[in-house]
Protein backbone atom coordinates (compact mmCIF):
# COMPACT_ATOMS: atom_id res chain seq x y z
CA UNK A 1 0.00 0.00 0.00
CA UNK A 2 1.03 3.54 -0.56
CA UNK A 3 -1.36 6.06 -0.54
CA UNK A 4 -4.53 4.17 0.57
CA UNK A 5 -5.99 4.07 4.01
CA UNK A 6 -8.93 2.80 6.51
CA UNK A 7 -7.98 -0.82 5.24
CA UNK A 8 -8.44 -4.42 7.06
CA UNK A 9 -5.70 -6.88 5.84
CA UNK A 10 -5.20 -10.36 7.27
CA UNK A 11 -3.09 -12.63 5.23
CA UNK A 12 -0.29 -12.97 2.68
CA UNK A 13 -0.36 -9.89 0.11
CA UNK A 14 -3.87 -9.66 0.84
CA UNK A 15 -5.41 -5.42 0.41
CA UNK A 16 -2.25 -5.32 -2.60
CA UNK A 17 -3.72 -2.03 -3.46
CA UNK A 18 -2.30 1.19 -4.07
CA UNK A 19 -4.76 4.16 -3.73
CA UNK A 20 -7.63 2.66 -2.50
CA UNK A 21 -9.66 3.23 0.90
CA UNK A 22 -12.21 0.84 3.33
CA UNK A 23 -11.40 -1.88 1.92
CA UNK A 24 -11.33 -5.37 3.62
CA UNK A 25 -9.31 -8.54 3.12
CA UNK A 26 -8.85 -11.60 5.14
CA UNK A 27 -7.18 -14.49 3.24
CA UNK A 28 -4.19 -15.08 0.85
CA UNK A 29 -3.87 -12.84 -2.54
CA UNK A 30 -7.52 -11.56 -1.24
CA UNK A 31 -8.05 -7.98 -2.90
CA UNK A 32 -5.90 -7.16 -5.40
CA UNK A 33 -7.21 -3.63 -6.42
CA UNK A 34 -7.54 -0.44 -6.26
CA UNK A 35 -11.50 -0.38 -5.68
CA UNK A 36 -12.97 1.33 -2.35
CA UNK A 37 -14.90 -0.07 0.45
CA UNK A 38 -14.49 -3.80 -0.78
CA UNK A 39 -15.02 -6.65 1.27
CA UNK A 40 -13.14 -9.80 0.13
CA UNK A 41 -13.08 -12.94 2.93
CA UNK A 42 -11.36 -16.18 1.14
CA UNK A 43 -7.78 -16.99 -0.83
CA UNK A 44 -7.89 -14.96 -3.77
CA UNK A 45 -11.30 -13.33 -3.23
CA UNK A 46 -11.23 -10.01 -5.70
CA UNK A 47 -7.42 -10.71 -6.53
CA UNK A 48 -7.47 -9.16 -10.44
CA UNK A 49 -9.91 -6.71 -8.97
CA UNK A 50 -7.27 -4.35 -10.84
CA UNK A 51 -10.27 -2.16 -12.03
CA UNK A 52 -11.83 -0.20 -9.52
CA UNK A 53 -14.63 -1.88 -8.55
CA UNK A 54 -16.26 -0.35 -5.56
CA UNK A 55 -18.73 -1.58 -2.55
CA UNK A 56 -18.70 -5.41 -3.93
CA UNK A 57 -18.64 -8.13 -1.66
CA UNK A 58 -16.89 -11.71 -2.28
CA UNK A 59 -17.19 -14.11 0.23
CA UNK A 60 -15.22 -17.31 -0.76
CA UNK A 61 -12.62 -18.66 -2.49
CA UNK A 62 -12.13 -17.68 -5.88
CA UNK A 63 -15.03 -15.21 -5.63
CA UNK A 64 -14.54 -12.31 -8.24
CA UNK A 65 -12.02 -13.26 -9.73
CA UNK A 66 -11.83 -11.24 -12.60
CA UNK A 67 -10.31 -7.94 -13.64
CA UNK A 68 -13.80 -5.85 -12.53
CA UNK A 69 -14.32 -2.13 -14.09
CA UNK A 70 -16.64 0.18 -12.14
CA UNK A 71 -19.25 -0.79 -14.12
CA UNK A 72 -19.34 -4.04 -11.67
CA UNK A 73 -19.53 -1.72 -8.36
CA UNK A 74 -21.74 -2.66 -5.34
CA UNK A 75 -21.97 -6.86 -7.05
CA UNK A 76 -22.06 -9.59 -4.27
CA UNK A 77 -20.83 -12.96 -4.73
CA UNK A 78 -20.97 -15.00 -1.72
CA UNK A 79 -19.69 -19.21 -2.31
CA UNK A 80 -16.74 -21.13 -3.65
CA UNK A 81 -15.89 -19.44 -7.49
CA UNK A 82 -18.77 -17.66 -7.77
CA UNK A 83 -18.87 -14.98 -10.00
CA UNK A 84 -15.29 -15.57 -10.53
CA UNK A 85 -14.80 -14.42 -14.36
CA UNK A 86 -16.77 -10.84 -13.99
CA UNK A 87 -15.49 -8.38 -15.31
CA UNK A 88 -17.93 -5.78 -16.32
CA UNK A 89 -21.57 -7.25 -15.46
CA UNK A 90 -23.44 -4.95 -13.50
CA UNK A 91 -25.86 -5.60 -10.81
CA UNK A 92 -25.35 -9.20 -10.28
CA UNK A 93 -25.73 -11.52 -7.60
CA UNK A 94 -24.45 -14.79 -7.21
CA UNK A 95 -24.94 -17.63 -3.74
CA UNK A 96 -23.77 -20.25 -4.37
CA UNK A 97 -20.94 -22.85 -5.27
CA UNK A 98 -20.03 -21.57 -8.88
CA UNK A 99 -22.83 -19.75 -9.16
CA UNK A 100 -22.92 -17.50 -12.47
CA UNK A 101 -19.70 -18.66 -12.12
CA UNK A 102 -19.21 -17.71 -15.96
CA UNK A 103 -20.72 -14.58 -16.35
CA UNK A 104 -18.30 -11.73 -17.83
CA UNK A 105 -20.51 -8.83 -18.69
CA UNK A 106 -23.83 -9.77 -18.64
CA UNK A 107 -26.28 -7.52 -16.59
CA UNK A 108 -28.96 -7.52 -13.82
CA UNK A 109 -29.07 -11.62 -12.71
CA UNK A 110 -29.84 -13.23 -9.67
CA UNK A 111 -28.43 -16.76 -8.81
CA UNK A 112 -28.84 -18.49 -5.79
CA UNK A 113 -27.90 -21.97 -5.51
CA UNK A 114 -25.09 -24.63 -6.08
CA UNK A 115 -24.06 -24.09 -9.99
CA UNK A 116 -27.09 -21.86 -10.15
CA UNK A 117 -26.76 -20.25 -13.69
CA UNK A 118 -23.59 -21.45 -13.85
CA UNK A 119 -23.15 -21.56 -17.43
CA UNK A 120 -24.75 -17.96 -18.08
CA UNK A 121 -22.15 -16.05 -20.25
CA UNK A 122 -24.68 -13.86 -22.09
CA UNK A 123 -23.82 -10.28 -23.51
CA UNK A 124 -23.29 -7.02 -22.71
CA UNK A 125 -27.07 -5.91 -21.39
CA UNK A 126 -29.58 -6.33 -19.18
CA UNK A 127 -30.22 -9.80 -19.08
CA UNK A 128 -32.53 -9.82 -15.98
CA UNK A 129 -32.07 -13.98 -14.98
CA UNK A 130 -33.23 -14.95 -11.26
CA UNK A 131 -32.80 -18.76 -10.46
CA UNK A 132 -32.71 -19.77 -7.15
CA UNK A 133 -32.06 -23.56 -6.20
CA UNK A 134 -30.04 -26.52 -6.81
CA UNK A 135 -28.30 -26.34 -10.41
CA UNK A 136 -31.22 -24.36 -11.41
CA UNK A 137 -31.37 -22.93 -14.92
CA UNK A 138 -28.06 -24.41 -15.04
CA UNK A 139 -26.82 -24.79 -18.84
CA UNK A 140 -28.69 -21.03 -19.62
CA UNK A 141 -25.38 -19.50 -21.97
CA UNK A 142 -27.38 -16.68 -23.46
CA UNK A 143 -30.93 -16.57 -22.78
CA UNK A 144 -32.94 -13.26 -20.90
CA UNK A 145 -35.43 -12.48 -18.76
CA UNK A 146 -36.02 -16.05 -16.99
CA UNK A 147 -37.48 -16.60 -13.78
CA UNK A 148 -36.63 -19.80 -12.51
CA UNK A 149 -37.58 -21.13 -8.95
CA UNK A 150 -37.05 -24.91 -7.88
CA UNK A 151 -34.10 -27.41 -7.68
CA UNK A 152 -33.22 -28.72 -10.82
CA UNK A 153 -35.62 -26.54 -12.57
CA UNK A 154 -35.11 -24.94 -15.97
CA UNK A 155 -32.19 -27.72 -16.68
CA UNK A 156 -33.06 -27.72 -20.41
CA UNK A 157 -33.06 -24.13 -21.33
CA UNK A 158 -30.06 -22.53 -23.06
CA UNK A 159 -31.02 -19.72 -25.29
CA UNK A 160 -34.73 -19.12 -24.57
CA UNK A 161 -36.47 -15.73 -23.09
CA UNK A 162 -39.09 -14.85 -20.87
CA UNK A 163 -39.59 -17.90 -19.48
CA UNK A 164 -40.86 -18.97 -16.20
CA UNK A 165 -40.44 -22.20 -14.22
CA UNK A 166 -41.62 -22.67 -10.57
CA UNK A 167 -41.23 -25.87 -8.82
CA UNK A 168 -38.06 -29.07 -8.37
CA UNK A 169 -38.00 -29.71 -12.15
CA UNK A 170 -40.02 -27.26 -13.89
CA UNK A 171 -38.99 -27.14 -16.99
CA UNK A 172 -39.46 -26.20 -20.72
CA UNK A 173 -40.63 -27.94 -24.06
CA UNK A 174 -36.64 -27.33 -25.97
CA UNK A 175 -33.54 -25.52 -25.08
CA UNK A 176 -34.78 -21.86 -26.90
CA UNK A 177 -38.10 -22.15 -25.34
CA UNK A 178 -39.47 -18.70 -25.56
CA UNK A 179 -42.12 -17.46 -22.95
CA UNK A 180 -42.87 -20.87 -21.47
CA UNK A 181 -44.90 -20.79 -17.98
CA UNK A 182 -44.38 -24.39 -15.92
CA UNK A 183 -45.60 -24.53 -12.55
CA UNK A 184 -45.53 -27.69 -10.46
CA UNK A 185 -43.40 -30.59 -10.12
CA UNK A 186 -41.14 -31.53 -13.27
CA UNK A 187 -44.15 -29.74 -15.11
CA UNK A 188 -42.77 -29.19 -18.51
CA UNK A 189 -43.69 -26.18 -20.81
CA UNK A 190 -45.80 -27.61 -23.75
CA UNK A 191 -45.24 -24.94 -26.38
CA UNK A 192 -44.19 -21.31 -26.77
CA UNK A 193 -46.52 -18.69 -25.55
CA UNK A 194 -48.61 -21.16 -23.30
CA UNK A 195 -49.27 -21.86 -19.56
CA UNK A 196 -48.58 -25.48 -18.06
CA UNK A 197 -49.83 -26.44 -14.74
CA UNK A 198 -48.74 -29.76 -13.49
CA UNK A 199 -46.96 -32.67 -14.58
CA UNK A 200 -48.52 -35.43 -16.84
CA UNK A 201 -49.67 -36.81 -12.87
CA UNK A 202 -52.42 -34.37 -12.76
CA UNK A 203 -56.10 -35.09 -13.59
CA UNK A 204 -57.66 -31.77 -12.31
CA UNK A 205 -56.95 -27.98 -12.08
CA UNK A 206 -59.67 -26.35 -9.48
CA UNK A 207 -60.18 -22.61 -9.08
CA UNK A 208 -61.47 -22.66 -5.87
CA UNK A 209 -60.69 -24.40 -2.50
CA UNK A 210 -64.24 -26.33 -2.74
CA UNK A 211 -63.16 -28.17 -5.61
CA UNK A 212 -66.22 -26.42 -7.23
CA UNK A 213 -64.71 -24.26 -9.99
CA UNK A 214 -62.50 -26.46 -12.41
CA UNK A 215 -60.33 -25.07 -15.52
Amino acid sequence: QTAAYYNTSIGYQANKVTDANGNTAVGYLAHGGDGTENTALGSWAMDNASGQADGCVAIGSSALRGDLTAAADNTIAIGTSALTALTSGEANVAIGFQSLVACTDSDRNTAVGYNSLAAMVGTAGQTHNTAMGYTSGVIINSGARNTIIGSEAGGTLTTGNNNTFLGKGANCSASGSTNQTAIGFEAIGQADNSVTLGNASVTDVHMGQNSGAYV
